[in-house]
């Protein structure tokens, strides 16, 4: 395992939203890529835009988020990650005591996919470290909240759905929007652009949480940045749109197979796809973000799920090619 590919992991592992504000969004490490001695078993990771740290023992993981909070102000946020045999759902007390530190752990064979962990020369205090992981991880109850098949769940829809998605990059959403859980999924790096799908969970955050599938095509309306120096990317996505939603576009040819005019996109009501695809497409005239959303109905199994959300992506599929390919 290199520097790089260990990076590319834990920037996966950062939620959508916790981003830098300042820099790309590209999994691949921006400017140099720094990899301070490994101490007591922790390595870090520093790129232009955050420092990440990982370790397989907690007690050093605290002694060195300390460490690196003694040093002089660092305007990069930091992120800490745990390795553990199985993913773990830490407890709020856990994660307060750990500045830093993400809700789940990283399970040690997701580190590498062959029969045993090659850390490589350059961390070998790591690699002691995960080898020492025990079948039982060393954690009081009152410290991990659950186990969390979720993030198998969530790693498996990657796998199956990474092959329409070539060069798409993967952003954990976990905690910060209230009505869902899962992936944010990013049109590539050379496409110039800010189209992103969400894939995950989803439920209504003024009811009793009941989970369902939730899947939503969209970009930014013209002028609403999240950052000051996107405004490239989200005029070329408005020409994007138009050319979507305009006689010939993908998301025009499936707003009039279902009987909507052809002036649908400055309509400013939603439009059933069904019986199609369980979808609604929202008109560029509704000034909303989505494109497309839809909901599954609620209980469904994981490979459920996955049926689901190809019926979702696959007609989707010439338009995402068109990111793909630029």
């Amino acid at each position: 395992m290199t520097p790089e590919v260990l990076f590319n992991i834990l920037w996966t592992e950062i939620d959508f939203d916790d981003h830098p504000v300042n820099g790309g969004h590209s999994p691949t490490p921006q400017g140099e890529l720094e990899v301070p001695d490994c101490i007591e078993g922790v390595v870090s990771l520093n790129d232009e835009r955050v420092r990440l740290s990982i370790s397989a023992d907690v007690l050093a993981l605290k002694e060195e988020v300390m460490r690196q909070g003694e040093m002089e102000v660092d305007s990069r946020p930091h992120h800490v990650f745990m390795v553990t045999k199985d993913a773990v759902e830490f407890s709020r007390s856990t994660m307060q005591e750990i500045h830093g530190l993400h809700k789940w752990s990283i399970p040690l064979d997701w580190l590498d996919s062959g029969s045993g962990v090659d850390a490589g020369p350059w961390f070998p205090a790591f690699q002691q470290s995960l080898q020492s992981i025990s079948e039982m991880d060393d954690f009081a109850a009152e410290d991990v909240s659950a186990t969390v098949p979720l993030r198998q769940e969530l790693r498996n829809w990657r796998e199956r759905f990474s092959q329409h998605l070539p060069d798409w990059t993967w952003h954990l959403e976990v905690d910060n929007k209230p009505d869902r859980c899962g992936w944010y999924i990013r049109a590539p790096e050379n496409s110039d652009s800010l189209f992103t799908i969400f894939l995950g969970h989803g439920w209504d955050p003024a009811a009793a949480r009941v989970e369902s599938g939730f899947f939503i095509f969209e970009r930014a309306p013209e002028g609403e940045l999240d950052r000051t120096d996107e405004s490239r990317q989200n005029l070329l996505d408005v020409a994007r749109t138009k050319m979507m939603c305009s006689n010939g576009g993908l998301l025009h040819e499936l707003a009039t197979k279902v009987g909507a005019a052809d002036d649908w996109a400055d309509s400013t009501k939603r439009i059933s796809l069904q019986p199609m695809m369980p979808a609604e497409l929202y008109p560029p005239g509704m000034g909303l973000w989505p494109l497309l959303m839809g909901r599954s109905s609620p209980g469904l199994s994981s490979l459920e799920m996955v049926t689901w959300f190809s019926s979702m992506m696959e007609p989707l599929l010439p338009a995402l090619e068109n990111f793909n390919s630029q």
